[in-house]
């Protein structure tokens, strides 16, 4: 667990450890919200811009994909898919994405 301090001007700094394990670089955005005695300082998700028509075309593909008509999935295989998913989101939490969570008590 890493010491910060608020300064005169309402900055805090975010302690080199920190900032390396989530790889923050210099100028990242971050959405700032109170919860209970708690300041959450999330870095902001980067949005991809794209045209209208391109989103247009991505409905029109979701709009002609057929429900699933083969067979049944199998108890191992959805563990496999749970599994799979942990793993990214495990890769996610690594690389940063999780929101950084600083008690104010």
């Amino acid at each position: 667990m890493e010491l910060t301090r608020l300064s005169s001007k309402g900055q805090v700094v975010i302690p080199r450890a920190v900032r390396e394990a989530m790889q923050l670089k210099v100028g990242t955005e971050f959405i700032v919200r109170q919860e209970g005695v708690s300041v959450i300082l999330e870095p902001k998700a980067k949005v991809e811009k794209r045209s209208a028509e391109d989103i247009q075309a991505q409905l029109s593909q979701m709009q002609a994909l057929k429900p699933h008509q083969g067979k049944a999935v199998s108890i191992e295989d959805m563990d496999m898919a749970v599994t799979r998913m942990i793993r990214r989101d495990w890769r996610r939490f690594e690389q940063g994405v999780l929101p950084l969570l600083i008690n104010v008590l």
